[in-house]
């Protein structure tokens, strides 16, 4: 992964959602999906908890722009379920 595309790809994105201030704060349908898809995706992993690296695991599964960022940029599940072992041993 080339991290300088990949972040500047991310800043990008991030500056193309709306900006709200004051109200209600809410998660959106689909943030909430990869959310629940991270706890269930924990669970298969044996873990209780929904750690950042299994968030990004759930993201792969995102038909949204970020889950086709991380598949444009050679990121797969194989690969990274692989790294996420190795860093857990």
């Amino acid at each position: 992964v080339n991290q300088e595309i990949l972040t500047s790809a991310l800043d990008r994105i991030i500056e193309s959602y709306a900006k709200v201030s004051g109200g209600q704060v809410y998660l959106s349908n689909h943030t909430q999906k990869i959310l629940n898809n991270a706890l269930q995706e924990a669970k298969n992993f044996g873990d209780e908890y929904a750690s950042i690296e299994m968030v990004l695991y759930a993201m792969l599964d995102s038909t949204e722009t970020i889950g086709n960022l991380l598949k444009d940029n050679k990121i797969t599940k194989t690969n990274l379920k692989n790294v996420i072992m190795e860093l857990r041993n």
